[in-house]
């Protein structure tokens, strides 16, 4: 569970998600871990790549960064937050936050190779992030996953469904009927909704067809 911004996340939250899943089939088989309880496998990997030079201070504020790159790869300062020295000097992403929470990028490629994670399905508009996690995996010698990104459902003005956008709330739909949208879109056939769907859904998948 993706609860690092810690201010903003409650473990409420997080339960409502895990019982949306189960309610649709998707049960965990592995304890559910939460990043909130994983601060020190970060800290650990942050130390790493400092000691191998490759995280560096930063002194620069979020309203700074969008005018302006970040001049602090030369500057040493005093620590505010931390960067990652990216090999093509444009990656540099944010590794801790200077309020003193680890940043997504850092934590999900530490999960990842802690999980032992082989092979990565997500979203296209997570697409700008993955050559950015690819890069620190290899300056921490993790294996690289496999990685597949698939285009996002979007409205009628090309928006992705989100909060932002007011999208409907999945739970606010019929089981079936949200399966049977999620089944189209993914490009599946529209076979019996059962509670075993994912046992013919697996190997029914291709990406050929979205």
């Amino acid at each position: 569970m993706e609860d690092l911004d810690e201010p903003r996340c409650n473990r409420a939250a997080g339960h409502a998600i895990l019982a949306s899943l189960a309610r649709f089939g998707l049960v965990p088989d592995e304890p559910v871990i939460w990043q909130s309880e994983r601060t020190q496998f970060y800290r650990a990997a942050l130390d790493r790549l400092i000691a191998d030079g490759r995280a560096y201070p930063c002194a620069c504020t979020r309203s700074q960064l969008a005018v302006a790159p970040c001049p602090c790869r030369h500057l040493n300062p005093q620590p505010h937050a931390w960067r990652f020295r990216s090999p093509d000097a444009v990656d540099d992403a944010i590794l801790l936050r200077a309020d003193g929470y680890f940043a997504y990028q850092l934590a999900v490629v530490v999960d990842d190779h802690l999980q032992n994670i082989t092979h990565v399905v997500r979203g296209d508009d997570l697409l700008d992030a993955t050559p950015g996690q690819i890069a620190l995996q290899q300056a921490l010698g993790y294996a690289t996953p496999v990685y597949h990104h698939i285009p996002v459902v979007r409205d009628a003005n090309g928006d992705k469904l989100s909060k932002q956008t007011r999208a409907a709330a999945i739970d606010e739909m019929p089981t079936e009927l949200a399966l049977a949208h999620a089944f189209f879109h993914l490009g599946l056939p529209p076979l019996e909704i059962t509670p075993r769907w994912p046992a013919w859904a697996v190997p029914a998948w291709s990406s050929r067809r979205i």
